[in-house]
């Protein structure tokens, strides 16, 4: 502790004794309301505490709901990306099938109509 600080200190010691000694009624009277304040301020904090602590509890369980559910969410979208790949790898094959066999049998005109309706469904038409 500095000395300037030490005798702001013994100042305000001396302050508070010479008010103690003018008039003790009053000086007790003045630090017991003080003392009643500071318990209903500490107490109302404390509750504000206690509320804001429910709030945050409240939000902090609607965070967790809302990421289960987006997890729940993305696990759909991870099966169905699945279930997509899955189909394309046996679309490939069927079509590469296809071409395969309408490559070997080149006067076999069902094989060349279904190339030619796959190609179709690659381009976008009907």
């Amino acid at each position: 502790m500095k000395l300037e600080e030490f005798q702001r200190l013994g100042q305000t010691v001396k302050t508070f004794t010479s008010k103690l000694h003018e008039n003790p009624g009053k000086f007790v009277a003045i630090v017991t309301q003080m003392y009643w304040d500071m318990k209903s301020e500490r107490d109302t904090l404390i509750d504000d505490l206690k509320v804001l602590r429910e709030k945050n509890e409240k939000l902090k369980n609607r965070a967790e709901n809302a990421m289960e559910l987006a997890e729940r969410s993305n696990c759909g979208v991870l099966k169905l990306e699945r279930e997509n790949e899955k189909l394309r790898k046996q679309y490939t094959t069927l079509t590469d099938h296809i071409r395969l066999k309408a490559s070997a049998n080149p006067g076999e005109h069902r094989y060349i109509a279904l190339v030619n309706f796959i190609d179709r469904l690659e381009k976008g038409e009907n």
